[in-house]
C-alpha cells in the first residue's frame, strides 16, 4: 500500500546518500520522486518545502540554475518565517542559482539574506566565510563599492576559523580595493598587516599576486619574502 510518508524518507535517505557518493544525477531522480510524494501529505508544508530545497540544490549543483530557482522558490517558509536554524542554506543556494543565471544583483540580495541567516544561527562560521567570498567576488565583479568592505568582513571570519592563507587573501583584496578608492594611508596599513600574516602561512601557500604599490614598496618586499 503506498505510504506517501514512507516513500518521503525514504527517497530522501536514498538521495542524501548518492549525494555523499558523489553521484548527483542519481540523487535528482530520488529527491524527484520524494518531492512528489510529498504534495500527497496532508497538511504537512514543511516537509514539500525541505523536499523542494534538497530537490532545487541538486539542479543548481548540477548547472540548472533557471529549474533549480524555480523549485527551491517552493521552499521559501510563509510569511518570512524561519524554519529549523535558519534559512541560510536556502538563501545561499538561491544565490547560487541566480549566479550560475548570470544575474548578479539577485544573487547578491540572496547571498546578503544568507548571511545574515547564518549569523542567527551563532555558531555557523564557515558558512558566514563562503558567503562573504562569494559577496566579495561579485563585488569586485561589478566594481561595488562594498568589496572593501566584505573583504575586511570576510578577512576577521577567517581570522576566527584560524585560516591564515585565506585571511591573508582577503585582507589582500582589502588592501587593494583601499589603493583603488585612493585611501593610500589605509591601504599601507593593510599592507604591513599582510607582511606580519604572511609569517604565518606555510612557505608552500601561494598568496597570489599583488596589485598594491606604495612609498616603501611592501608588495614587493612581500613577494620578495615570499618568492
Amino acid at each position: 500500500m503506498f505510504n506517501p510518508a514512507v516513500e518521503v524518507e525514504k527517497f530522501s535517505k536514498l538521495g542524501t546518500q548518492d549525494l555523499q557518493n558523489n553521484h548527483p544525477e542519481r540523487a535528482l531522480e530520488s529527491f524527484k520522486y520524494a518531492f512528489k510524494c510529498s504534495k500527497e501529505l496532508v497538511d504537512d508544508g514543511y516537509t514539500e518545502r525541505a523536499c523542494a530545497f534538497n530537490l532545487g540544490a541538486v539542479y543548481i549543483a548540477l548547472g540548472n540554475g533557471k529549474k533549480g530557482i524555480e523549485i527551491l522558490n517552493k521552499a521559501l517558509p510563509p510569511n518570512n518565517t524561519r524554519e529549523g536554524r535558519s534559512n541560510g542554506d536556502l538563501f545561499f543556494n538561491l544565490g547560487l542559482g541566480h549566479e550560475t543565471m548570470g544575474n548578479s544583483e539577485e544573487a547578491v540580495r540572496n547571498y546578503k539574506k544568507a548571511l545574515e541567516e547564518y549569523k542567527v544561527e551563532r555558531d555557523n562560521v564557515q558558512m558566514e566565510a563562503e558567503t562573504l567570498e562569494k559577496l566579495g567576488q561579485l563585488y569586485l565583479k561589478t566594481k561595488n563599492k562594498f568589496a572593501m568592505d566584505t573583504f575586511d568582513q570576510l578577512a576577521q571570519t577567517y581570522e576566527i576559523l584560524n585560516k591564515p592563507s585565506k585571511q591573508l587573501w582577503a585582507l589582500t583584496e582589502k588592501t587593494n580595493q583601499q589603493f583603488t578608492n585612493g585611501l593610500l594611508e589605509e591601504a599601507e596599513n593593510s599592507a604591513e598587516e599582510c607582511l606580519k600574516l604572511a609569517e604565518k602561512c606555510e612557505p608552500s601557500v601561494n598568496i597570489g599576486r599583488f596589485y598594491f604599490f606604495a612609498e616603501k614598496s611592501l608588495i614587493n618586499i612581500l613577494h620578495d619574502k615570499l618568492f
